[in-house]
């Protein structure tokens, strides 16, 4: 298939693409704590791959105690930065995205209660800081969440077993209704 016809990513993709819950990820889109290129903010939500580097990168900075529109302006940078000769074209092929972070590790620590980070690729290892710090290695996270993204649009065992759990997520996240809502 050509990068532009690629389709958007539905919101379960994106739900399993960074192993969250989808009241998690509907909360920051309606607070607007992430800022993506393809979410609409009303209606059925579409996500690009880029989207979900961006949001696989904000889920580990929130794990680690970040707050999600800190994490998320942290993401946006880095793959404006990292990534940003790929994504002037128009959808890249999620593979060419997740190659632009292959080598870069995040790191990031608390400082005087700031976090403060930095990124080390090959060839530029700065050491760590003094503090106590996280790792994430950048490469690994972005194809891990473009790749579970992808997974079930195939017609593997693996892909069916991917598809009920996509399925299982949009059924669970959907509101219940009685008799007397009908």
């Amino acid at each position: 298939m050509s990068p532009l016809q690629q389709p958007k990513l539905r919101f379960s993709d994106a739900v399993y693409a960074i192993d969250t819950s989808p009241k998690a990820l509907r909360l920051w889109i309606q607070r607007k704590q992430v800022r993506l290129s393809g979410t609409t903010g009303e209606g059925w939500a579409e996500f690009s791959f880029a989207d979900i580097a961006q949001l696989a990168i904000t889920r580990k900075l929130v794990d680690f105690g970040m707050q999600v529109e800190r994490a998320n302006e942290i993401a946006a940078g880095l793959l404006a930065k990292i990534a940003g000769p790929v994504m002037r074209f128009k959808n890249p092929p999620p593979e060419v995205i997740a190659a632009a972070f292959n080598g870069y590790v995040l790191i990031f620590w608390r400082e005087r209660g700031e976090w403060r980070w930095r990124v080390d690729h090959p060839g530029n290892d700065g050491g760590a800081p003094d503090e106590a710090f996280a790792a994430v290695d950048l490469g690994v996270t972005v194809l891990k969440a473009i790749h579970r993204a992808k997974s079930g649009s195939g017609d593997t065992e693996e892909d069916i077993v991917t598809s009920l759990k996509k399925l299982a997520i949009t059924i669970a996240d959907r509101p219940l209704t009685t008799e007397s809502d009908a």
